[in-house]
């Protein structure tokens, strides 16, 4: 597990890397899995935590078991 902030620079890089893992992955089907993986139920969910200063946001713990399952539930 791995710690990232909910911050859109962060989630960026992070979807950036993700998508030269998985080219063969819709981006969307990338970002749910992501959202996901760092215990949200989907991306808006996500988003919608990402609100205020960026220094007062949580940070997420990236959970690999559940981005692969949420891959795996998108086809």
């Amino acid at each position: 597990m791995a710690a990232t902030p909910l911050c859109e620079a962060p989630l960026a890089a992070l979807k950036k890397s993700l998508r030269d893992e998985f080219p063969h992955v819709k981006s969307s089907h990338l970002s749910e899995a992501l959202a996901h993986s760092l215990g949200f139920r989907t991306h808006a969910a996500m988003q919608a935590a990402m609100v205020g200063p960026e220094q007062d946001r949580p940070f997420g713990l990236l959970q690999t078991q559940r981005f692969v399952e949420r891959l795996k539930q998108l086809g």
